[in-house]
């Protein structure tokens, strides 16, 4: 006799205040937050999973990915900080500790030999109720958030390199530029200015 289910084995129950991705499968509910996997048991409380445990249970790990990978990373750049740019990556914040200039790391195609270098893991850091920490590796090194981040930090990039290119070469006022053009043009052949 085969017994029907009418509930799927695996079920994803979102967020938790706590910021704890919850996923429910079978009658047990696990709770994951960087990379780390805990079991919440009926008193409400958070029992780390141990490595020994999810090496001999795969599917934990496999039915976790897949639940974690379906997920959009969606990002948002905040603000401009002195040493990079600081985005929100699906409700964490970061640092990306980018220069405006073409890194190597960062962006492709670019052959400058001293052009600055870009590591995703040691230019990413995660700021953690006020502390900045460095941010998990496997999360870093993944397309889907690389794709995410440079797709909000490079447009402000190209705004920063546009806007140092023009700061040398412009003008501050049109009075300034007037003045400029009398000077340059009211000169003698050695260059003295006629008063």
């Amino acid at each position: 006799m085969n017994k029907t289910f009418d509930k799927p084995f695996r079920e994803d129950l979102g967020l938790d205040d706590a910021g704890f991705h919850r996923i429910r499968m079978g009658n047990t509910v696990y709770c994951v937050k960087n990379n780390e996997i805990y079991i919440l048991n009926t008193a409400g409380e958070l029992n780390r999973v141990e490595e020994a445990t999810l090496a001999a249970k795969s599917w934990i790990r496999r039915n976790v990915n897949e639940v974690l990978g379906a997920q959009k990373i969606t990002a948002r750049f905040i603000c401009r900080v002195s040493h990079g740019y600081k985005v929100d990556v699906n409700g964490f914040e970061y640092i990306i500790k980018v220069s405006a200039d073409f890194s190597k790391g960062f962006d492709r195609n670019v052959f400058d030999k001293n052009a600055p270098i870009f590591s995703w893991l040691n230019g990413v850091v995660i700021v953690d109720n006020g502390m900045y920490k460095a941010a998990p590796a496997d999360l870093v090194n993944s397309l889907p958030f690389q794709t995410a981040v440079k797709s909000v930090v490079n447009p402000q990039r190209k705004l920063d390199r546009v806007t140092r290119h023009h700061s040398f070469t412009r003008w501050k006022s049109r009075h300034e530029c007037e003045q400029y053009k009398i000077a340059k043009h009211n000169t003698d052949a050695s260059g003295t200015s006629f008063k």
